[in-house]
């Protein structure tokens, strides 16, 4: 694949390296949700400090007040023109219309006309409503705004640092826009210095699909362009040593397994931490399931831990530097490591709390089980429930039952952690009796899930599991001259149920959920109504965020109690292992 792309390019494929630089300036473009500061970044940099680079700065654009002020009007505007109950979450929709408007905004050389056009497509294919033109006018002038401010700032940071390198994090189609508006100007600034773009947005199964060379056009001006986890990568391509094909694979696509490299932690010193509500980590590589709408293990091949007592020590490291007792666990699935990690951390001076991703899963609705957790730091449990149908959990080959699903979200519940609810709308073969079964589920275990976070089935063109199955069922999303000026094209499948009936099915759930006090908490104000609503529920509730934000240390998880046992058969402890 690499040499078949890389012979049609307009550029060469290989470059001398002059020597080894001095100043390395690492960006994450918006647009991208802050939730922690970027990890990528900061791993990079602190195995660049480790091999004696010592002029490395990141930078996170996410957090600039000017960018989160253009996102807040982005979605305001469509608020203010989108009829409610086709709104859905509109931070979560207006995002996917976002990312399209600058691609088509970046692509087009802000062509008002052919944009307009473009982005009244992306409107109605997300809301199915026509977009006003008062509507288009006003998000138009908004990615205008941002275009220009973007390239103000950018221009800033190239006087301040006068980097040799540039590296850009894209981990979607989002920051993709900005990426090209900062790759631009650094060409411009300094035309012999290194740019090099990076990050999981392969994880879409770009690198194997038709769009790949488009990617590569828009992004010309990138010297390297990393597929994979590409630390060790970053390092060959600078060190002067070698000589390097442009586009650099840290595993050929489809293959694995991936032999990660580590350092004692990230390296965050650059960011404002108090921009951020957790610090984040992560400790184990790839997921031991192969789930049909995911594509973890083939991107990230063989699962791979390490040892329980390692994690906690280096989550202890993280809170005496940072000074954050929550800590984000990034990890795809914590299932493996959870039970002894907890009991680790249950030994630690300082208590911990962390917020991951876990399965339900024969034994996690012991009620012993979760208090433990509990007792152990676990604050906020994202389970991926996917669906209330049993028969769509087996077309996902979810291998989980949904009534492990209940009890597992029950027990968490009575011991007080938060629980998100992680669906899937719109799976392939999911009938309206299939959808109305994960009302009912939701409808019955309300007053024990915190969130409810719930997306739309999305297909790529490759990288699923199930990409042989689906792959005569695929269709362009967008209209032919739509898509002729994206970099990136949609793609969708043409079967029941038909995309429109999954965005339908998707406002009603986000509906079903507000009805029932269930809140979407997508900023501090909305999570500070969802902690609020849980100690309501809660006797023995985990502290609300708030409490971490006054930086105050927290004590009270050892010290838990089962104060109220859910209505579950106590399950076996250990039947709680692979």
């Amino acid at each position: 694949m690499e040499e078949i792309l890389t012979a049609s390019l307009p550029f060469p494929t290989a470059r001398e390296r002059p020597g080894r630089p001095e100043r390395i300036l690492l960006v994450f473009p918006p647009f991208w949700p802050p939730l922690i500061p970027p990890m990528g970044l900061a791993t990079l940099k602190g195995r660049l400090r480790a091999e004696g680079f010592s002029a490395v700065t990141a930078i996170d654009l996410n957090t600039v007040d000017v960018f989160q002020t253009y996102q807040r009007d982005y979605y305001t505007a469509l608020g203010r023109w989108i009829p409610k109950a086709n709104l859905g979450v509109v931070g979560k929709l207006g995002f996917v219309v976002l990312q399209n408007h600058l691609l088509a905004w970046i692509n087009s050389n802000g062509n008002m006309k052919t944009v307009s056009r473009a982005v009244g497509e992306f409107v109605s294919l997300v809301f199915y409503v026509d977009a006003h033109q008062n509507l288009l006018t006003e998000l138009n002038g908004i990615v205008s705004k941002f275009s220009v401010e973007m390239l103000r700032k950018f221009k800033e940071l190239l006087d301040d640092y006068q980097p040799d390198v540039l590296g850009l994090s894209v981990p979607g189609l989002a920051p993709l826009a900005a990426a090209k508006i900062a790759l631009d100007a650094f060409k411009t600034q300094f035309p012999e210095g290194l740019a090099i773009v990076g990050g999981s947005i392969f994880l879409s199964g770009l690198a194997e699909s038709p769009d790949f060379e488009r990617f590569l056009a828009l992004t010309s001006r990138a010297d390297n362009i990393i597929v994979g986890d590409g630390i060790d990568i970053f390092l060959g391509a600078i060190d002067g040593k070698e000589r390097l094909d442009r586009i650099l694979f840290a595993v050929p696509p489809g293959n694995g397994p991936v032999t990660k490299s580590r350092v004692p932690n990230p390296d965050y010193t650059d960011f404002d931490m108090s921009r951020y509500p957790y610090v984040g980590t992560e400790q184990t590589i790839s997921c031991p399931f192969g789930c049909a709408f995911c594509n973890l293990p083939r991107y990230h091949g063989k699962y791979q831990k390490r040892p329980t007592e390692q994690i906690a020590d280096e989550l202890l490291l993280l809170y005496r530097l940072y000074g954050s007792q929550l800590i984000y666990m990034a990890d795809s699935i914590l299932n493996p490591i959870i039970r002894d990690l907890a009991a680790d951390l249950r030994q630690l001076d300082v208590p911990l709390y962390i917020d991951g991703y876990l399965r339900s899963q024969e034994g996690l609705g012991n009620q012993d089980l979760a208090l433990d957790l509990r007792r152990g730091g676990l604050y906020r449990a994202r389970i991926g429930v996917e669906s209330g149908s049993q028969r769509v959990l087996d077309l996902m080959d979810k291998r989980i039952t949904v009534k492990q699903s209940s009890e597992t979200v029950r027990a968490l519940a009575a011991a007080g952690i938060k629980t998100t609810i992680y669906l899937v709308v719109g799976y392939p073969g999911e009938t309206d009796a299939d959808f109305q079964a994960t009302l009912e589920w939701i409808d019955e275990l309300q007053n024990d899930i915190w969130q409810v976070d719930c997306n739309a089935f999305e297909y790529w063109y490759s990288g699923q599991c199930k990409d042989d199955e689906w792959a005569r069922l695929r269709m362009p999303l967008y209209s032919a001259d739509v898509g002729e000026i994206l970099p990136v094209r949609g793609w969708t499948l043409n079967c029941e149920p038909l995309r429109k009936d999954a965005y339908a099915r998707l406002s009603r759930l986000v509906s079903f959920c507000e009805e029932r006090g269930i809140v979407d908490p997508h900023d501090m104000r909305s999570i500070h109504q969802a902690d609020a609503r849980w100690q309501r529920l809660h006797a023995n509730a985990v502290p609300p965020l708030i409490e971490f934000q006054r930086r105050r240390t927290v004590v009270e998880c050892r010290d838990a109690e089962l104060l109220v046992r859910a209505p579950v058969a106590n399950q076996e402890m250990d039947a709680f292992m692979f």
